[in-house]
This record gives structure tokens, C-alpha cells and sequence, in this order.
């Protein structure tokens, strides 16, 4: 549901913009521990979550609540290395990978770089929303089936489009979630996103679930 207070008239163009912030944040999401795959590991994951966010101008107030669909596939790339790639419902694609810098038993912490996409149209106008997010991870194991993580986030973010002007902006976020299960199960998990250092006050939150299961890339192939 979308509401708009006006405080002057309403452009098209900050109600494009506006729109955009509210809705451009899939990049948010974490569903990942600090623990890297084993190489050749896949996992697939699908559910979704609910998500609202609030972009304040000084043309108007613009306010969305929505229930977002979302799947993804990680890959265990080499030892103590893994990347994925993350699709969110409506218009969201999101690139990352990740090295685990710390191995301590049941503890772990690994960094990263993801990359999102973002487009929102509305008649003649579109905004492009490109994410640039440096992530940290950390976790700790209760047992091989359950598991605790936070994430905290960097994401600077460039938007472009059709009568607006190119602006750069940073966001910070943070994540806590639960992982219950090893080769399968489901990891829940909330997010709050905040911007920074720009004309824009905007503030997100968002909550996720997905179910995930996990298979070796090759087994296809064995006898």
C-alpha cells in the first residue's frame, strides 16, 4: 500500500525518485552465514518476506509496505571461497561473493563484495539503481543444524534514469538471522537499512524466510 503526504507540489520526478529508494533495497537481504560452501557445494534457496520503507523529501513523504518473493543459488567456489547470485520480486538482481577470513570452531567471519540492480518505471520516467555493497559476516554454530549470524553493510549507491539527475548516495544496514538445518532446511532473518549523507531521509526494514537445500555441483555425473 502506498501513501504520499504532500508538503509542496508533488513532481513526477521526486515521486519516481522517492519510489525508487523505497522499493530498490533487495541488496539488504543476507541468507548466508560467515561459513563459506565446501568447494563444488551448490544451494538453492526460495521463499520470501515482507518489507517497508519510508523516503522523505523536501517535495513529499512516500511510504510502501509490500510482500517481496525471493530465490537464489550460492556455489562453493574454492576453499574458504563462494559466490551467488540473488533474485527479488519485482525488479531486483543482486551478485556476490564472499572469502571467510576466520575459522575459529563454532565461530567464523568472512567479508565480501555484492553488486545489485534495481529499475522502476512509472509512465515517461525510469530510475536505474546500481548497489555497491561491502558486507561483513559473522556467526557462530550451536551444532550443524543451527546457527546464528549478523551481517553489517556499506552500500554506496548510484541512480541514474530518465528526467532526473545521476546521484550517489551510502546506505548502512544490518542483518540478524537464524540457519536451522545442514544440507537442508531454512534460515529466517531481519534487516534495517538506513541512508546517509544525503538530501533524502530514507529508512527501510525489511524480514525474510527461505527454505534451502544443498547438493554436490558434480553428483549428476557420479555412477
Amino acid at each position: 500500500m502506498l501513501s504520499i503526504s504532500l508538503r509542496t507540489r508533488l513532481t513526477v520526478t521526486t515521486l519516481i525518485t522517492a519510489s525508487a529508494l523505497v522499493t530498490g533495497c533487495a541488496s539488504v537481504s543476507t541468507l548466508q552465514t560467515a561459513r563459506t560452501l565446501p568447494s563444488g557445494q551448490v544451494r538453492a534457496y526460495m521463499g520470501g518476506g515482507t518489507y517497508g520503507g519510508s523516503a522523505y523529501s523536501k517535495d513529499a513523504i512516500l511510504s510502501e509496505a509490500k510482500v517481496l518473493a525471493e530465490g537464489g543459488i550460492r556455489v562453493g567456489i574454492a576453499d574458504n571461497i563462494d559466490a551467488g547470485i540473488r533474485l527479488t520480486l519485482p525488479a531486483t538482481a543482486y551478485f556476490d561473493g564472499k572469502y571467510q577470513l576466520l575459522d575459529l570452531g563454532e565461530f567464523a567471519v568472512a567479508s565480501g563484495l555484492g553488486i545489485g540492480y534495481t529499475n522502476v518505471s512509472s509512465d515517461d520516467s525510469s530510475v536505474a539503481l546500481f548497489d555497491l555493497v561491502v558486507p561483513f559476516y559473522a556467526s557462530y554454530d550451536f551444532s550443524r543444524s543451527f546457527a546464528l549470524y549478523a551481517s553489517p553493510k556499506y552500500m554506496l549507491r548510484l541512480e541514474s534514469g530518465t528526467n532526473i539527475t545521476s546521484t550517489r548516495s551510502g546506505l548502512i544496514a544490518g542483518t540478524v538471522g537464524l540457519k536451522l538445518g545442514d544440507t537442508w532446511g531454512a534460515m529466517l532473518e531481519g534487516s534495517y537499512l538506513k541512508g546517509i549523507g544525503s538530501i533524502t531521509d530514507f529508512s527501510a526494514t525489511q524480514a525474510n524466510g527461505v527454505l534451502f537445500w544443498s547438493t554436490d555441483a558434480l553428483s549428476f555425473l557420479k555412477p
